[in-house]
């Protein structure tokens, strides 16, 4: 009996004993998480047509961005990051709703309005203004 309580002693002794731990540089802790970090974007655009008074014109206001981190999980590329990330692309909130249509009124009604009274310079329209005329109704995300 004394003989197994000794093994078991010796044993426990052994087991308890610090190992030495592989130490990873900087340089190395880097390399080998930064495979697994990833860059998130979700991007909502829309297209509103309006009328100002002058006929409908169709505008595009600057796309609302929600930008953050998330790390791959498997090979298969599933990724976590927080939900404030992808949300608005999943379920479009009011207030995004709201911010796009403000931008899409200075954009179509007040910026011509104080172009016309010289109360702002005009900007030169491009190929690809998003100043243009249509009587459709389109919001993509």
């Amino acid at each position: 009996m004394r003989a197994v309580v000794a093994g078991l002693l010796l044993a426990t002794g052994w087991l308890a004993e610090p190992r030495a731990a592989v130490g990873l540089s900087v340089q190395e802790a880097i390399l080998r998480a930064k495979p697994a970090v990833a860059l998130v974007t979700a991007e909502i655009r829309a297209d509103v047509t309006m009328n100002c008074g002058q006929g409908p014109v169709e505008v595009s206001p600057a796309p609302f961005i929600e930008t953050g981190t998330g790390w791959f999980v498997d090979g298969r590329g599933f990724l976590i990051t927080n939900a404030h990330v992808v949300d608005p692309a999943h379920r479009l909130p009011p207030w995004v709703t709201h911010e796009l249509k403000k931008k899409a009124i200075e954009q179509a009604c007040v910026e011509p309005a104080l172009r016309a009274r010289g109360l702002i310079r005009a900007r030169p329209r491009t190929s690809g203004s998003p100043l243009r005329r249509s009587h459709r109704f389109r919001r993509s995300r």
